[in-house]
């Protein structure tokens, strides 16, 4: 039987890691890959790493398992490159990648294109000001799929926000001395709220696969390649 390991980055534009959140064998870990948040981290029961040993434990238990990495684009496949300077190391080079967000596509074309339609945009204030292809990213999102399902995103989900949010937070700890304690219970909510938007992505995902397996499982072959190559 396939194994699937979810996992999804939170990074800037600037290639800063934050967060890095899985999911396999139906359990969720979350590790904070940024030392200025160690205090939150801490406070919340996150374990704490540098980026490429979080990632070398990740792609470990892939190798092991023989199983597929998921992420819902080639975003995280663009990551690992940026920890391994541009080099994957060879013994994670053929590990199997899926871009569930291509597979979702196609599902949905087949299967519920009428329905999703019929949503409507998803987080309509997002719309607002945005060119067309922001607009289309909105709502192709991993939470905007999953209104399809019976695992909606929260209403605290705040897509396109999470970086704003973690920065809310390092400037908070900043402001006192990297001390979790003292720092707002605004900073607080956000800190919570990134945490959920990590979590959710990780098992959304995991949600999404298994029913795209269940309905239509060809769906999954033409968006899984081999990690160097993606």
């Amino acid at each position: 039987m396939t194994k699937f390991l979810y996992f999804d980055y939170e990074a800037d534009t600037h290639n800063t890691f934050h967060l890095l959140g899985q999911r396999y064998h139906e359990k969720t870990v979350q590790w904070n890959l940024n030392r200025e948040l160690d205090s939150a981290a801490e406070a919340t029961n996150l374990r704490i790493s540098d980026p490429i040993y979080a990632t070398e434990q990740l792609l470990e238990e892939a190798v092991r398992d023989s199983a597929v990495l998921v992420a819902y684009s080639t975003a995280e496949a663009k990551y690992l490159k940026v920890i391994f300077e541009g080099n994957i190391p060879v013994r994670y080079k053929d590990l199997p990648y899926l871009n569930i967000a291509n597979a979702a596509k196609r599902w949905v074309h087949r299967n519920h294109a009428e329905e999703f339609d019929a949503l409507g945009n998803y987080s309509a204030k997002q719309h607002q000001g945005q060119p067309p292809y922001i607009k289309r990213q909105i709502n192709h999102s991993l939470a905007s799929l999953m209104r399809l399902t019976n695992f909606p995103p929260p209403r605290d989900y705040g897509i396109r926000r999470v970086i704003t949010r973690i920065n809310y937070v390092l400037m908070a700890l900043e402001r006192h001395q990297n001390n979790f304690e003292s720092i707002s219970r605004a900073a607080k909510k956000k800190w919570t709220q990134v945490l959920k938007h990590n979590r959710f992505d990780v098992e959304a995902m995991e949600v999404l696969n298994g029913i795209i397996i269940e309905e239509d499982p060809q769906c999954l072959a033409s968006a899984t390649k081999a990690l160097e190559s993606v």
